[in-house]
């Protein structure tokens, strides 16, 4: 006969079994639906090969100290040993960032003046560049390999862009140059050439590129409204009227391909798992409590996503805090990973929204510029001040008695969210008076 004890372990471990078989069924049933949507969510977006326009850039990228412009590619092009571009590269950079960082913030020009060691390298590889930029505006727009599958491993690289956003900045650094040159063909040259380049992020839908392709359109729209001499139709190509859609389908490939490569790892032998939830500490419930916080997190995701792009509103019109707020209330208590995981991610969307006005405000300012050179003085007004991003608000564009110019949007925004950790351009441009 079994004591008091023995059978208390007994009916206890019996518990357990019949309590992990449960969830087992309901974690089985869960995956194999939600694997079916974000299969079939990743299927469409086909697969591409890298053209002869990307393998030329690669190649000219070469001679400025770059490897592979879009992912860590150990076959990708090197420098040779004896090439000190990439050192070069490297020693220059933390002042050309920290330049292009320090106006981006600017709410009235001029620009400041080059960092020495700065205008040194463009001067020292302005040819290497030329060859760059005349690729860049008389080739067809390169294009990289691309496989949606790829995102679901995690032992498959994807792209990064991060070399791609420094050859960016290297072109907007380059048309600072001729601007304070006074070479303004030459200027417009380089900012087509660099506008060419950003076209490169419509091609991939991740959240990396996403982000990537914020960081060069902000640098762009904030380089831009300082220079003089840029034609109207080149700061129309800066506007985006459908940034919340890119955000969202961004937001929605990451979320689905991320789920796809986490149900991998947890098929695989070397699955580690901790969560403050106690028995998922204990196998094998463990692996059960990873795959049913995944599931619920990633349905409660797209389900906000959906949400938002079926809304009628603008971006201006979203209180992007209080859907935040939504979103975390909904993770059940049992979602621990699901709690830590899930602020942050609508944040994406607010700064899609803040670098479509950015844009936006540099689109007036330079028609306002334009206007100026041909009146001789700033304008009185500027036609159709509404926002296309916030079609219920509009920019505020005045001329003071002196002759100073200003534009400011019509709201003030909360940026409590709005990039914390990169520097933003304000949504405000003052001006001195007019002078031909």
């Amino acid at each position: 006969m079994l004591n008091k004890a023995a059978k208390s372990l007994l009916f206890s471990g019996v518990g357990l079994l019949l309590c992990w078989g449960g969830l087992k069924v309901v974690a089985d049933r869960q995956v194999k639906a939600t694997s079916a949507i974000a299969d079939n969510f990743i299927q469409q977006y086909p697969s591409t090969q890298t053209n002869d326009s990307a393998r030329t850039l690669e190649r000219l990228a070469v001679g400025l100290g770059f490897r592979d412009l879009v992912r860590d590619n150990e076959d990708a092009p090197k420098p040779s040993p004896a090439d000190k571009n990439a050192e070069v590269l490297e020693a220059i950079y933390t002042d050309a960032a920290a330049y292009l960082g320090a106006q981006v913030i600017k709410s009235q020009g001029p620009l400041d003046p080059l960092p020495v060691i700065v205008e040194a390298y463009l001067t020292d590889n302005l040819d290497a560049l030329n060859r760059v930029e005349f690729h860049l505006r008389t080739e067809p727009h390169p294009q990289w390999a691309f496989d949606a599958a790829a995102f679901t491993d995690f032992d498959q690289p994807t792209p990064t862009f991060w070399h791609l956003s420094k050859l960016h900045d290297l072109l907007l650094l380059k048309a600072v140059y001729h601007s304070q040159q006074s070479q303004p063909d030459q200027q417009l040259s380089t900012l087509d050439a660099a506008q060419s380049l950003m076209a490169q992020h419509s091609q991939s839908p991740g959240l990396i590129s996403h982000l990537t392709m914020f960081i060069t359109v902000r640098s762009a729209s904030a380089i831009t409204r300082h220079l003089d001499d840029v034609p109207v139709a080149f700061s129309r190509k800066l506007l985006s009227d459908d940034s919340l859609e890119q955000g969202l389908k961004s937001l929605r490939f990451d979320n689905w391909a991320l789920y796809l490569a986490l149900m991998d790892s947890a098929d695989s032998d070397d699955f580690v798992y901790d969560s403050t939830v106690g028995l998922s500490t204990v196998l094998p419930f463990s692996r059960l409590h990873f795959v049913l916080s995944t599931t619920n997190t990633t349905q409660l995701l797209d389900s906000t996503y959906r949400q938002i792009a079926t809304t009628d509103s603008s971006y201006c019109d979203n209180d992007w805090q209080a859907i935040e707020n939504t979103l975390f209330e909904r993770v059940p208590w049992w979602n621990m990973t699901g709690k830590v995981t899930v602020p942050g991610y609508v944040s994406q969307l607010e700064k899609t929204g803040n670098l479509a006005l950015s844009a936006e405000l540099t689109h007036y300012i330079v028609n306002a510029k334009a206007l100026a050179a041909e009146q001789g003085q700033w304008p009185d007004t500027l036609p159709d001040l509404t926002s296309q991003i916030c079609p219920n608000d509009r920019w505020v564009y005045e001329v003071s008695p002196d002759g100073q110019m200003s534009l400011s949007f019509s709201r003030e925004l909360s940026s409590a969210s709005i990039i914390s950790d990169l520097a933003t351009s304000p949504l405000t441009y003052a001006s001195e008076p007019w002078v031909e």
